[in-house]
C-alpha cells in the first residue's frame, strides 16, 4: 500500500481494520474447531482483495468495506451449505 503512495498511518489503519475484521469472518467459520491454516488463509485473501481494490483505484474505506462485506456474506453462505445454522454470539451479563 505504500506503493500506492498511502501514507504511513493511512496504511496501519486500513490493515487493522481489514485484521479485525478478517478474523471475526474467519472465526465465525471454523468455529468451534481450531483449524488455524484455514484462518490464516482467509486473512490473507482478504487482504489482498483489499490491495487489489486500491491498486484499481477505490479509496481505503470503499475497498475496506466491499472486500470485508463480501467475505462475510461468502462466509454465512458457505456456513448454510454446510448446514450450519445461523447462531448469535451469547452475551452474558
Amino acid at each position: 500500500m505504500l506503493a500506492l503512495g498511502f501514507t504511513e498511518p493511512t496504511t496501519a489503519a486500513i490493515t487493522a481494520v481489514t485484521m479485525a475484521g478478517g478474523v471475526e469472518i474467519a472465526g465465525r467459520l471454523t468455529l468451534p474447531q481450531l483449524a488455524p491454516l484455514v484462518r490464516i488463509l482467509v486473512i490473507v485473501l482478504i487482504c489482498v482483495i483489499v490491495v487489489v481494490l486500491l491498486h484499481r483505484g477505490y479509496g481505503p474505506v470503499l475497498a475496506v468495506l466491499i472486500a470485508v462485506g463480501t467475505a462475510g456474506v461468502a462466509g454465512e453462505i458457505a456456513r448454510r451449505f454446510a448446514g450450519i445454522n445461523y447462531r448469535l454470539p451469547r452475551l452474558v451479563f
